[in-house]
């Protein structure tokens, strides 16, 4: 059976330590912190620019897999730029798959010691944040049509319930992908939001030098009694 003086001392020493913590937690206040999303809108290209589309993501994919596929034969990243590339696709869009190709080199084959080669098949095409815009019904990106890099509105179903979409593309934007699925074009474009990770605002105190707590205390001073302790307070 536990005695007073022991049910003292465990109650002072729970709200010992959870005085320090809750110090240390005004100290330390708020954490800034980010989550990246993904926002998906489904695209409905006229015929030309669903031609376009196909062709961007082949040339997308096929600058890609050459320069995987030549950066594991030399055995490191290529030094190549966007002049070194023979593709029917605009600077901008050359620049995002060296690029990507780049990061899945090593992200992928140097990190499996050369066993796993990845090859792209499926079709899909990227733009980073300053090669494309977007209003309520269009988003802007750039082809090349008759040699030159040119921008067309293709239609987009941005607007959903709620206006979600528009609220989230209102924060930090990234990349633009856009992949044919099921004989439907999606854009996907990837959004960085802020958040906040608040420290706890309930700290417990608990005697450690114990296998099973006798008793722990809260910053509000709700005090909880485990085993005899507890069978002694309710008098049994």
């Amino acid at each position: 059976m536990q005695s007073l003086w022991t049910r003292s001392y465990f109650v002072s020493t729970a709200k010992n330590v959870a005085n320090e913590n809750m110090l240390k937690i005004k100290k330390q206040g708020v954490k800034r912190m980010s989550q990246t999303l993904t926002v998906k809108v489904k695209l409905i290209p006229t015929k030309e620019q669903s031609r376009l589309l196909e062709e961007s993501s082949r040339e997308y994919i096929k600058v890609m897999n050459m320069l995987v596929s030549e950066m594991v034969e030399a055995k490191k990243s290529t030094k190549k730029s966007t002049k070194d590339i023979e593709a029917n696709i605009p600077s901008a869009v050359k620049n995002q798959a060296i690029k990507d190709a780049k990061s899945l080199f090593a992200t992928k084959v140097k990190k499996s010691n050369y066993k796993i080669i990845p090859i792209l098949k499926k079709p899909v095409c990227v733009w980073n944040n300053q090669n494309y815009s977007f209003d309520s019904t269009h988003i802007s990106i750039p082809f090349k049509v008759n040699g030159k890099s040119t921008r067309l509105k293709v239609r987009a179903l941005l607007i959903n319930k709620k206006n979600r979409n528009l609220d989230l593309l209102k924060h930090k934007l990234g990349t633009l992908r856009i992949t044919k699925k099921s004989n439907k074009w999606m854009a996907q474009i990837s959004v960085t939001l802020p958040t906040n990770e608040r420290a706890g605002t309930k700290v417990l105190g608990v005697d450690l030098g114990l296998k099973v707590p006798a008793v722990a205390i809260t910053d509000d001073d709700k005090v909880r009694f485990f085993g005899t302790c507890l069978n002694w307070i309710n008098g049994n």
